[in-house]
């Protein structure tokens, strides 16, 4: 017989041991690490199926059983990476359990999460989901690693208007991942009140500030200090705009 320690990698499943078997508090802090991570991705997978505010309820629905264990009597270390188990799991919960809640009058028994809230949930999915025709799990991987992105992104962005920097940080940030041509290189060193090279050395700098936030927003998700497995799931969630 299994221990609860050895079902869990520890490397990449110790959000979901503390949620089964953590305190009421330490169970309530993985639970958001999750929300933060995936409730967007999860949104998507539902809104294809359903409309916006049930689609809500639904990814609400889950997170509450995550936190009520429900979800996580079966929880089987061979199915792979933790994002690919929460998709799984709830695939399995629209079928199961929310397409049976929703013959009730909407709400009329989910417990709404206040942990974790994406703002403009709807607009943003018919922004970069809508119309995609990608199979679920494309699009699924596709907006975790998007939400990494710009949930590191906008962490950067704090760091540098905390020091007073924010301005300077908007300039770099339009060459973060893809150089524009040298002339608006130059008028944005020229703006920053930089010369050209100065302006290359910040923006490089500003490149391995902004991996190193990526990495700690991977650390935090899959709760590890793990330089290989963090390095695995950054190769992942660029392969996932391949």
């Amino acid at each position: 017989m299994q221990t609860p320690q050895s079902e869990f990698p520890h490397t990449r499943w110790t959000l979901l041991l503390t949620l089964r078997e953590g305190s009421p508090e330490k169970s309530k802090d993985a639970l958001e690490a999750l929300c933060r991570a995936y409730w967007f991705p999860l949104y998507v997978v539902a809104r294809k199926r359903l409309s916006e505010f049930d689609a809500e309820d639904a990814v609400q629905g889950f997170f509450l059983s995550l936190l009520r264990r429900d979800a996580l009597t079966q929880v089987d270390e061979s199915r792979g990476r933790l994002r690919t188990f929460l998709l799984t799991a709830f695939e399995n919960f629209c079928n199961q359990q929310w397409e049976r809640q929703n013959t009730q009058k909407r709400g009329g028994e989910i417990e709404h999460i206040q942990l974790f809230t994406v703002h403009g949930a709807e607009s943003r999915y018919i922004k970069h989901a809508e119309a995609s025709t990608d199979d679920v799990e494309t699009l699924y991987n596709r907006e975790w690693a998007r939400t990494v992105l710009e949930g590191s992104l906008e962490a950067l962005s704090q760091d540098y208007a905390e020091r007073g920097q924010k301005a300077r940080f908007d300039l770099l940030a339009a060459h973060l991942t893809q150089e524009d041509p040298e002339i608006s290189m130059a008028q944005s060193a020229l703006s920053a009140g930089m010369t050209a090279e100065a302006y290359r050395t910040a923006l490089h700098r500003l490149r391995q500030q902004y991996r190193g936030k990526i990495e700690s927003e991977l650390a935090r998700t899959l709760d590890t200090t793990d330089a290989g497995v963090i390095r695995e799931e950054l190769h992942e969630l660029f392969r996932a705009f391949s």
